[in-house]
């Protein structure tokens, strides 16, 4: 097995990394932002801060409508063919489109959407976030295509832009201000100056692809039907700990958001270095033929051991150094924050393995299924999480996300490996 991954990875190691310099940059500056903002709002604000930022989140995604994942996998499918040039463009016209409709539509409903969380002082908040929700659908678009065209170099230097300013702008701000439209501003310049860069990069791409005189082919319609299944199961697997975060501070107190969103904040960034191999390899899975089955299968389940041995280390240690380093990162206010992160440490090991099959499965044209299956686990969390919240806070929403995706994620697998053990379509 050794000497098969050896072999693998040498085909691809530029890819793989800058996959790993990428996520590694957003995840190490993500974390220290958060304990930047711990640090200096104090638990109650900073709890405001999380719910208001979650629930910004959950909007963001759907501003995402799905496009970028659709134009990801036909991104891939269709690199090397001329008709990548109509994936682009098409793409990006309909990213842009739904953009503006989904912003639209939350600035109308921002009152109604403040008052369901129980915080109407976020609705004026809401209503100069409008840039940060086109940019950073933008921003989603721009990463998600340089993945599927295998230039994850591009989605590295639009983290440094993004993660790294976004960092800097917050250490100057935090020494004047310490509230949350000030915040706010600092994410949107530093997404900004990432988009920007990214566009410059999409046009040198754009610009380099070799013309047909052969009539190509219009993506619109077909990007825009694979998006919906895909906006759903994206939605409902990305926004679900930011719900959480909703209901433990509609049902309970800021502090005890405040506890929740450390571990959270953790949990989802961690899994980032699964996900740089991911985006490394996954694009090589696009193809599966009689030939090459046998050989693919081998190679991406040997990737998922190495996967499964680092995250075994990775969870180990948040369980058993936590309790140390909590305290000190975030202040001794926080020590609460530790027996969530705990918890959430399973499903940080699950998900390290989910990008895997999500991509896989996502490629191969199977996003109803994923849809199917993320709404069972959405709909779990929150029956668990008004189960268990009242009694156990912020305690009791880490055990119920951690249940409510443990069928997901078998039943990925188990959809995961029918792909490479059913006769391959593609001869």
């Amino acid at each position: 097995m050794i000497n098969g991954l050896k072999t693998y990875y040498t085909k691809i190691t530029p890819n793989i990394f800058w996959s790993f310099a990428s996520k590694g940059v957003a995840a190490v500056a993500f974390i220290l932002i958060d304990i930047l903002l711990g640090r200096v709002l104090e638990t109650e604000l900073y709890g405001k801060w999380s719910q208001f930022f979650s629930l910004l989140t959950i909007l963001l995604y759907v501003a995402y409508s799905g496009v970028p994942s659709a134009a990801q996998s036909f991104a891939a499918q269709n690199r090397d063919l001329p008709d990548l040039k109509n994936v682009l463009k098409n793409s990006l016209i309909l990213q842009i489109g739904f953009s503006i409709t989904a912003t639209g539509i939350v600035l109308l409903l921002r009152n109604q959407i403040t008052e369901i969380v129980k915080h109407p002082e976020f609705a004026t908040i809401l209503l100069f976030s409008a840039p940060y929700l086109l940019i950073g659908a933008l921003e989603e678009y721009l990463k998600n295509i340089f993945v599927g065209i295998k230039r994850t170099l591009y989605h590295f230097y639009m983290n440094v832009m993004s993660f790294g300013l976004r960092l800097i702008v917050l250490l100057i701000i935090t020494l004047f201000f310490k509230d949350i439209p000030a915040i706010l501003y600092g994410y949107t310049a530093a997404m900004l100056t990432s988009v920007i860069t990214g566009l410059i990069l999409y046009r040198k791409h754009y610009s380099g692809i070799i013309s047909s005189e052969i009539p190509l082919t219009k993506f619109y319609k077909k990007i825009f039907l694979y998006s919906l299944p895909l906006a759903l199961s994206f939605f409902l697997v990305q926004s679900t700990p930011e719900l959480n975060i909703q209901i433990l501070g509609s049902l309970t107190s800021p502090t005890e958001v405040a506890f929740l969103n450390v571990g959270k904040q953790i949990t989802s960034k961690l899994p980032q270095i699964g996900l740089a191999v991911a985006m490394g390899i996954m694009p090589n899975y696009t193809k599966i033929t009689s030939e090459n089955r046998v050989q693919k299968k081998k190679s991406f389940f040997g990737v998922l051991k190495m996967n499964l041995i680092l995250y075994g280390v990775i969870c180990g240690a948040i369980i058993v150094l936590s309790p140390l380093l909590i305290p000190v990162l975030y202040k001794e206010s926080f020590v609460r924050a530790v027996l969530p992160l705990q918890i959430m440490t399973i499903n940080l090991f699950l998900g390290s393995l989910n990008h895997y099959f999500y991509m896989l499965l996502s490629y191969h044209g199977k996003a109803s299924q994923i849809a199917r299956l993320m709404f069972m686990s959405f709909s779990l969390n929150i029956l668990f999480n008004f189960l268990l919240i009242p009694k156990f806070g912020a305690v009791g929403s880490a055990i119920a996300i951690t249940l409510a995706f443990l069928p997901y994620s078998i039943f990925l697998f188990l959809l995961g490996k029918k792909i490479f053990d059913d006769k391959p379509l593609i001869e």
